[in-house]
């Protein structure tokens, strides 16, 4: 889906930065934004701290999540190892990033928040032992 299939669209989000779970209602305006970019402005409500307007603008603009899952390992009594990435994924390209990540086997022993793939799809974005 394009951002601008978005414009004038009122998006219902729960904002989960702080512990206020506030529910926000968005709105991806037409107008340009102080930057001249098309379709760069937006109307929340329903945020009691300024977090919610970020996070509306993130999450209509730039969607990103976190991966948690994981790798295999040469360790019998180890198969399989958790691990997470240390940012947020672009929401378009996670079937990407897992797949990137079921091509990895662990041969060494690592610790909890060693790195086991330093830059995920050139994003700059490491993965570590969770």
């Amino acid at each position: 889906m394009d951002e601008t299939d978005l414009l004038g669209e009122v998006k219902c989000l729960t904002c989960n930065v702080c512990a206020r779970r506030c529910y926000l209602s968005a709105i991806l305006g037409a107008e340009p934004d102080q930057e001249g970019n098309q379709g760069r402005t937006i109307s929340v409500s329903g945020n009691a701290c300024s977090n919610g307007l970020d996070y509306a603008r993130d999450e209509l603009l730039d969607p990103r999540r976190v991966i948690s899952t994981s790798v295999a390992t040469t360790f019998p009594e180890l198969p399989r190892l958790r691990v997470t990435s240390q940012g947020g994924i672009p929401v378009d390209r996670l079937l990407e990033a897992m797949a990137a990540l079921d091509g990895i086997t662990v041969a060494v022993r690592l610790q909890q928040g060693d790195i086991v793939v330093e830059d995920l799809l050139g994003l700059g974005i490491p993965v570590v032992v969770a």
